[in-house]
């Protein structure tokens, strides 16, 4: 995925013209819906609302577990960073400061750098180098080369339904339910994924390593190849003016949105790397480049639409 002032520009209207997609991620407006990626119409509701967006609350209230509140502080109840104050992670279901050796946690982010997390608990890391191999042990995505990152302590794809995750942004939809992905895409775990040529509407959808372009299931593109996200490129590469370039920034996450990024890992504080600058996933109306860059899941002709 991927800590910031969430209060002030959780939402964000971003305005773009001329821009073309083919396909389209879920969430609150400027962050995830922890009850899944579906745009809920209707009158906005205060305190104790239920709510799957935050569109769906007045302020100061946020969409957190399904109920309109305001950001939670230490220990408060939560289902993903951006439902925490700054610069509390949600980790296990709670926010909090990410832990030492022998503290819970769901990802490495959960973790004080440069510890693990393996079997639910932060630990020492022994793994050096990078691996394009699924399944190999990984301390953090570093270790991992793309289209894997490092989820539950192995290089492995994003998951689709049904795969096991640790966070939402182990998933596809973004929404990680009793450690098992919902809300989207078909996991690689159960082999049912298509192959070069095949239909696609996610990356999961396709066997690794390949991607979803214009509805296929092909191979990551190279310096020149078109693309809509970095994610259709290969290893290394951003997809800058929808065409796969050298990645030209310093390794690093930045909390600022409009921010240039190549990849998430450029972004940070809930802000994911969309159309080459760190956003919060985009609401309905605003610009897309892939159905994940969209709260509800559905990019077309460059605009999130209502799923």
């Amino acid at each position: 995925m991927k800590t910031k002032s969430i209060i002030g520009n959780r939402v964000l209207a971003i305005a773009a013209a001329g821009l073309l997609a083919t396909g389209c991620g879920p969430g609150n407006t400027g962050g995830q819906a922890s009850g899944g990626p579906y745009y809920v119409q209707g009158a906005a509701g205060g305190y104790g609302a239920a709510c799957q967006v935050d569109a769906n609350c007045t302020a100061p209230n946020y969409c957190i577990k399904g109920q309109c509140r305001p950001l939670s502080q230490q220990g408060g109840v939560c289902g993903w960073d951006g439902d925490c104050l700054s610069p509390l992670k949600c980790i296990v279901g709670a926010c909090g400061n990410p832990g030492n050796i022998g503290a819970p946690c769901g990802s490495w982010e959960h973790c004080v750098a440069p510890l693990a997390c393996w079997n639910g608990m932060c630990s020492q890391c022994t793994v050096s180098g990078t691996s394009a191999t699924t399944g190999s042990a990984c301390c953090d995505d570093l270790n991992c080369q793309a289209p894997l990152f490092c989820i539950l302590g192995t290089c492995r794809p994003i998951g689709g339904d049904g795969c096991h995750c640790g966070v939402d942004n182990d998933c596809e939809s973004k929404v990680c339910e009793g450690g098992t992905c919902v809300a989207g895409g078909t996991c690689w775990e159960t082999g049912t994924q298509a192959q070069l040529g095949g239909a696609c509407r996610l990356n999961t959808d396709c066997m690794p390593p390949y991607v979803c372009l214009n509805g296929m299931c092909s191979q990551a593109g190279q310096i020149g190849s078109p693309c809509y996200s970095f994610s259709q490129c290969s290893y290394g590469l951003a997809c800058w003016g929808y065409t796969c370039n050298q990645c030209t920034i310093a390794a690093g996450a930045s909390s600022v949105v409009g921010s240039t990024c190549c990849t998430d890992d450029n972004c940070s504080g809930g802000l994911y790397c969309i159309l080459g600058s760190c956003r919060w996933m985009a609401a309905i109306g605003e610009t897309c480049g892939v159905h994940w860059d969209c709260e509800s899941w559905n990019c077309a002709q460059g605009v999130c639409q209502p799923m």
